[in-house]
């Protein structure tokens, strides 16, 4: 299948990302500088004593970090919107991890990415959008997605901390993400295997009732 092309606009998000940083720690600086110098100001007691406003580095600096800010939300925004708009629209059945965001934000090394990559956003537009396309979502239990090796099924069943891995069983080179896709997808079409089975048990079972 033909890859989805990112648009520039992403592109455009991440280098505000960095440069929030650089303006976060620029404003964190002089914020600081700005207020030792009122205090001793206040301890000299001086006529007129200076005030946050009257340091126009302090206010440049904050008006930047915030124009950087609401650009990387709205770079975020835009390409959930579209990602998820050419996901749907491309694929007929789409399967994603019932994840617990809540759980996943407690890890110290990872909650900020996560509450970046807003998650629960994602899933609810692919919801509605696949009502408005008529296409299917089937949401899937997460266990062990990417320790099972896709070609052979063998279950690793310890933590992976790298990239790749070898399937000591069928001794496979697996990306951890790329498995861990095939996984979650044929889980997400036996999931919907066995829920048209139960409506077709259930349809026979009116049927003989009825007759």
């Amino acid at each position: 299948a033909k890859a989805i092309q990112t648009p520039p606009i992403w592109y455009e998000g991440i280098k505000n990302q960095d440069q929030i940083e650089k303006w976060q720690s620029k404003y964190s600086r002089r914020y600081h500088k700005a207020k030792l110098l009122i205090a001793q100001d206040k301890n000299k007691k001086v006529l007129i004593p200076r005030t946050l406003d009257d340091f126009k580095n302090v206010k440049r600096a904050r008006s930047i970090k915030f124009t950087k800010q609401r650009k990387l939300a709205e770079a975020r925004a835009y390409y959930q919107q579209w990602i998820t708009t050419e996901l749907v629209k491309k694929y007929d059945i789409i399967a994603i991890e019932d994840l617990s965001v809540k759980k996943m934000l407690q890890n110290k090394y990872l909650s900020k990415q996560i509450a970046n990559a807003s998650w629960y956003q994602f899933r609810r537009m692919l919801e509605y959008k696949c009502n408005w396309y008529d296409k299917t979502l089937v949401v899937v239990d997460p266990a062990d997605t990417t320790r099972i090796c896709h070609e052979c099924k063998f279950n690793y069943n310890k933590p992976i901390l790298k990239q790749t891995w070898e399937c000591p069983n069928c001794h496979k080179i697996n990306d951890v993400d790329i498995n861990a896709a095939q996984n979650i997808l044929d889980k997400g079409l036996k999931q919907l295997d066995e829920e048209k089975k139960k409506k077709k048990s259930k349809k026979n079972k009116k049927k003989a009732l009825n007759n």
